[in-house]
């Protein structure tokens, strides 16, 4: 039994040393199914990867422009209202409060970015913050002057034109903010996507 174990393994040793190719191509074979699977997802990875990049993007860009847009609606309005508060407090320091009539409105609603705010993140930092920070103070201002035009009659002199004076600062910090913010936001809204994608 031991002799027959021993031919048979001498046989095996004799065939490897006659046919090494067996061997080799075997080895080659798994190798190249490796690499081939490895390739494979590799592949699907960075497929994903970009496509997942391009969608973040173009959302990016239709931000970016719908903001620019939206704050650009805003500008007519803004040397109007600048003039009728200080018109409003000028007659207040010099004793005619009693005579400002203010009529009641309905607050705006900034609907491209109530719809989007979700997705401001997607700007960068800087550009998310600034945006943040326009839009804080445009409501901080529109609550402001709502607050003046709803119970000016309830209000002491002081107080009144304490609120007006609050309510300009808000809407010249919205305006000085907003006006070096567009032309960086209108520039990601034209970014080419390689270009971001290739530094």
């Amino acid at each position: 039994m031991g002799n027959a174990d021993a031919k048979s393994r001498i046989v095996r040793v004799q065939s490897y040393a006659c046919c090494p190719w067996r061997t080799h191509k075997m080895a080659d074979s798994s190798f190249s199914a490796l690499i081939a699977a490895s390739a494979t997802l590799i592949t699907a990875f960075i497929t994903q990867f970009l496509a997942e990049s391009y969608r973040r993007f173009k959302d990016g860009s239709a931000v970016a422009a719908g903001i620019v847009g939206e704050l650009n609606s805003h500008k007519d309005a803004v040397p109007l209202i600048r003039i009728s508060l200080d018109t409003a407090a000028d007659n207040i320091r010099i004793g005619r409060k009693d005579q400002l009539r203010f009529r009641g409105f309905e607050k705006p609603a900034d609907r491209f970015f109530d719809e989007v705010v979700g997705k401001v993140g997607i700007l960068g930092p800087e550009l998310a913050e600034s945006v943040i920070f326009i839009y804080a103070n445009l409501n901080a201002f529109r609550s402001s002057l709502m607050l003046i035009h709803s119970t000016h009659n309830d209000m002491e002199a002081a107080e009144l034109l304490a609120r007006i004076t609050l309510s300009l600062d808000a809407m010249e910090r919205a305006v000085k903010t907003a006006e070096e913010t567009i032309p960086k936001l209108r520039s990601r809204s034209k970014k080419c996507f390689w270009h971001c994608l290739l530094g």
